[in-house]
């Protein structure tokens, strides 16, 4: 029986292990979850006829182990978004999020996380920024010309920052949380024309690179990067609702977005697996990034999202430890197929 991860496409075999006494824990599949909950702990108990459940711990977040940060740590190591149309974000709310180690540059220098600055222009369309001090911004220009910036408060050097922003164009203010919480002065009074500049350019993690020209020198980031996402909101209210669209952005900027084939994510970049050539973008575009220089692989920054979940009874087999013809209670958790036997073959 097969597991499959909430974004893949691909499927693969799980561990076949009989139900122990007590039962079996696992979490449901993000995706099939309120937007207000990260993660629902159920208990799984066998019966002679049939599975029953009972309601575990709400989590705000389940740490897990599979996934992975990249580090970049130089001005000729980086990873290039090519410039596409659906990085002209339409009029409206957008958000970006990305999860980082609060390395600080040396002194007197800016480390870019995140930046997109165009061809021949002196400014970013987006950037994220660590300082020297460890004191975390982030800026975006609009289509008039006009710079938006929010900067935190300094930051403990290597811990975690979970970052997201978030314009609501219909309250028109810009909001920046760091590890959940409202960092920073928000903008208000912005109204509900603003709109990032649409000027076409790459997008480049880990220095400032002009689209087309050399890397600003000394502007390399060299903690981990992990969990990079942009949204478009255009249409919606993220300050409306119980819960709201913000609480909920907010409350998943700890961990991997679970569900990046929605259709508001313009991009998102786990970071996850092995490959250093490029950083898969697993949202509907496929616009995968490219890498420059030699990076590495480490530990994750962001929490990763928990596998998906089966649960159901199977009859036949065909396959270890099943027989044909029986009829077996299934749960897959987090990869493997647990089994009860319910009725042996005749």
């Amino acid at each position: 029986m097969p597991n499959r991860v909430a974004t893949a496409r691909d499927t693969e075999p799980v561990t076949l292990s009989p139900f122990g006494a007590g039962g079996v824990d696992f979490f449901t599949a993000p995706a099939l979850l309120p937007p207000e909950m990260l993660a629902a702990g159920y208990n799984l108990r066998s019966s002679d006829l049939g599975l029953s459940r009972r309601l575990g711990a709400v989590k705000v977040a389940q740490l897990t182990s599979g996934g992975a940060s990249k580090t970049f740590g130089a001005d000729t190591k980086y990873a290039t978004i090519a410039a596409a149309s659906q990085l002209l974000i339409p009029r409206g709310g957008f958000a970006i999020r990305v999860s980082f180690t609060a390395v600080r540059p040396a002194g007197g220098n800016t480390a870019f996380i995140l930046s997109s600055k165009p061809s021949g222009a002196g400014y970013n369309v987006f950037k994220v920024t660590l300082s020297d001090a460890g004191v975390p911004s982030i800026t975006f220009r609009d289509d008039a010309g006009n710079d938006w910036t929010i900067t935190g408060t300094a930051r403990t050097a290597g811990m975690p920052i979970h970052l997201i922003a978030i314009y609501d164009a219909y309250a028109g203010t810009f909001t920046m949380y760091i590890n959940g919480v409202s960092q920073g002065t928000p903008i208000t009074n912005m109204g509900a024309l603003v709109r990032p500049s649409q000027t076409a350019t790459d997008w480049f993690i880990g220095v400032e690179k002009e689209t087309g020209a050399g890397v600003t020198a000394n502007t390399h980031f060299d903690g981990a990067v992990d969990a990079l996402t942009l949204f478009s909101l255009a249409g919606t209210r993220p300050s409306v609702g119980t819960p709201t669209l913000a609480s909920v952005l907010v409350r998943h900027s700890f961990r991997q977005w679970p569900t990046p084939q929605m259709e508001s994510v313009l991009f998102n970049y786990d970071m996850d697996g092995t490959g250093l050539s490029t950083l898969p973008d697993t949202s509907r575009y496929e616009n995968n990034a490219t890498v420059t220089g030699v990076i590495t692989s480490t530990s994750e920054v962001a929490y990763a999202s928990p596998l998906g979940n089966y649960v159901g009874t199977y009859e036949g087999a065909g396959a270890t430890d099943l027989e044909m013809g029986a009829a077996y209670n299934l749960a897959a958790a987090n990869g493997t197929l647990y089994y009860e036997t319910i009725r042996r073959a005749p």
